[in-house]
């Protein structure tokens, strides 16, 4: 998962996936990827426009309605990330 979080990452920035520039891209992986640092990294959002395009791109395990962080634990619900 965390190769393929890379890839698109690295895909943003090429011409081809639109020359995002690095500063607008968060990247977490593996143990980075706690339910904290992703609600932390989603305050980039609140800097979007009406024009703007925002994309969340999650690879790793979930479950019916939540993704589960690196910090997640089985039988707590209160550290997934819901949706």
């Amino acid at each position: 998962a965390d190769e393929d979080a890379a890839r698109f990452a690295a895909f943003l920035q090429s011409a081809a996936g639109g020359s995002i520039p690095r500063s607008q891209i968060v990247l977490l992986t593996n143990r980075a990827a706690t339910q904290a640092a992703i609600f932390e990294a989603v305050r980039i959002f609140r800097n979007a426009t009406a024009q703007d395009r925002i994309i969340f791109y999650f690879s790793g395990h979930g479950l019916r309605a939540a993704f589960v962080p690196y910090d997640g634990q089985k039988g707590n619900p209160a550290s997934l990330l819901t949706h």
